[in-house]
Formats: structure tokens, C-alpha cells, sequence
């Protein structure tokens, strides 16, 4: 088994690498509204939504933030 499959085999490791991933970004000089940190926020809303739970976005571009569809591409 490959690194990168042991650490992808586990929520543990998945959960490591999304937090290096999203500090990396925050680190870096190059800021944009396609961030990682979005897609991941959007990702999570996403999921919530799908699951029933009682979430609610509201704000300055809350309801384009609520038709985005977040995928691995």
C-alpha cells in the first residue's frame, strides 16, 4: 500500500490532509473567490442541506452561494 493510499484509507488522515490543504491556501499570497476554503465551506453546506439539517445562508451572495454545486473537478 502506497502513502497515499494509507492516508486516504482513513478519516483520520483524509481529515489531516484537508486542514494541511486549507492552511496551505491561507499561507500562500494568491487569494481568490475560488478558494479551496469556499468549495469546502460550500461542500459542507451542501451536505447539511442533504441531510436535513437546519441550516441557513444569508448574507451579500447567499443565494449564489446556495445554487453553486461543489464538485471533485
Amino acid at each position: 500500500m502506497s502513502v497515499v493510499e494509507t492516508l486516504l484509507a482513513g478519516p483520520r488522515a483524509r481529515r489531516l490532509l484537508l486542514e494541511y490543504a486549507d492552511a496551505a491556501e491561507r499561507l500562500s499570497e494568491v487569494q481568490s473567490d475560488n478558494s479551496f476554503h469556499r468549495a469546502v465551506f460550500l461542500a459542507a453546506y451542501r451536505l447539511d442541506v442533504d441531510r436535513g439539517s437546519g441550516v441557513v445562508m444569508f448574507g451579500p451572495g447567499a443565494e449564489e452561494a446556495r445554487r453553486t454545486v461543489v464538485t471533485a473537478e
